[in-house]
């Protein structure tokens, strides 16, 4: 189950810790920037779908290599 290996992968783990000490500002951020928190919630969400495909590219390249 995919599910489950994320929930406890130490990859999966780094991630939550860097949303949860960073997740409130870039919303504020966004939340600024749109002036409307529904807005700002979705631009974060893209932002970090975006983030999160670069990251897995990138790994899934160096596995590659």
């Amino acid at each position: 189950n995919t599910n489950s290996v994320m929930q406890t992968s130490p990859s999966a783990t780094a991630w939550r810790a860097w949303l949860t000490e960073n997740g409130p500002r870039l919303f504020l951020f966004a939340k600024n920037q749109t002036r409307n928190a529904e807005d700002a919630e979705d631009v974060l969400q893209d932002a970090l779908v975006k983030l999160l495909f670069l990251y897995t590219s990138d790994a899934a390249d160096e596995e590659d290599s």
